[in-house]
């Protein structure tokens, strides 16, 4: 199963990147600039370098507002980066921790650290099952990894997400599911010491390792949304409003729809401002969106692909499609690995998949 991200090519400011590691090994972007045809897949690092389909994150580096940086591990389970500076060409990939430290093609995340403008973060859980954070300030050199959590807490290499808190500016969170099936969140306040891990549902609610997006509200501009597939298969969302209590997880989703800890991504529907999406691929192989307006209740999980397209639970990705304002892009690989969009403009119908690649 492919694992995508997509991006903005920071320094062109209407180009979309879209990032999978193909069946070789390969890591690869596709590109669109404004509605134009979508390019690619071109090849960005060499052959055999990653696990087929690992996992990929993408970032800004931030105090260097051109540069794009794409982060994946190695089949020698180290973290690397391949990075590009507005339409220049792409560097990398290079090792930005020691081998041996990630299951090899090991999930992963980069945010910004917020209330450092110039720092930014990934994480990865090690082979040991702690948490880690390698970080970087503007254009200097990488620190870490170091963990920010026990050891053995986490399934080695589990898929996690990073956020800020809405309405505590300075504060990050990192979610994951630990090995009990909890959810938990990490967080750090400015460049102060990092707390928790703590766990912010029951155990034995989510697989060990499950799927995880985080994401504003929109329309609440203090609500944190958390989102994971149960393991009866429901969508479930876990909220928080500023530093107040976690509330949930509840269902949003009837039991059975999705293969438990099913990929989840979320996203803003560009151009109805407050209308947060959520998007899973079902167990009949159709991508799925959930919704939600304000402080409204959330609607579907309707289908907006024909069935058994996809693989039950497959990985997505959403996004703007950067040039057009009120265009939002989904993002999922087929059986054989091949890229597909779905979009819709503002309130309108959704439109495709069609393929990319």
């Amino acid at each position: 199963m492919a694992k995508l991200a997509a991006s903005n090519q920071f320094g062109i400011p209407n180009q979309t990147d879209v990032f999978a590691v193909d069946g070789n090994g390969s890591l690869r972007v596709s590109w669109v600039v404004s509605a134009g045809a979508w390019n690619g897949p071109a090849q960005i690092g060499p052959a055999g370098l990653f696990p087929s389909r690992a996992a990929v994150a993408s970032s800004n580096q931030f105090g260097i507002p051109n540069q794009t940086d794409v982060f994946a591990v190695g089949r020698d389970g180290a973290q690397n980066v391949a990075w590009v500076v507005s339409a220049d060409r792409w560097n990398g990939p290079t090792p930005i921790s020691a081998a041996g430290l990630f299951p090899a093609g090991a999930a992963i995340a980069a945010s910004n650290q917020f209330g450092i403008p110039n720092q930014t973060d990934v994480f990865a859980v090690s082979d040991s099952g702690a948490l880690n954070v390698a970080w970087v300030v503007s254009a200097e050199r990488w620190n870490g990894p170091i963990p920010i959590s026990a050891a053995g807490h986490f399934p080695a290499g589990a898929p996690l997400a990073t956020s800020n808190q809405f309405g505590i500016p300075n504060q990050t969170d990192v979610f994951v599911v630990d090995n009990k099936g909890a959810l938990n969140v990490a967080w750090v306040v400015g460049a102060g010491s990092w707390n928790g891990p703590i766990p912010i549902s029951p155990p034995g609610l989510f697989p060990p390792g499950a799927a995880v997006a985080a994401s504003n509200q929109f329309g609440i501009p203090n609500q944190t949304d958390v989102f994971v597939v149960d393991n009866q298969g429901a969508l479930n969302v876990a909220w928080v409003v500023g530093a107040d209590r976690w509330n949930g997880p509840v269902p949003i989703s009837p039991a059975g729809l999705f293969p438990p800890g099913a990929a989840v991504a979320a996203s803003n529907q560009f151009g109805i401002p407050n209308q947060t999406d959520v998007f899973a691929v079902g167990r009949d192989g159709a991508l799925r969106v959930a919704w939600v307006v304000s402080a409204g209740n959330w609607n579907g999980p309707v289908s907006i692909s024909p069935t058994n397209l996809f693989p039950a639970g497959a990985a997505v990705a959403a996004s703007n499609q950067f040039g057009i304002p009120n265009q939002t892009d989904v993002f999922a690989a087929d059986s054989d690995g091949v890229l597909h969009v779905a979009w819709v403009v503002s309130a309108g119908n959704w439109n495709g998949p069609i393929s990319i690649a």
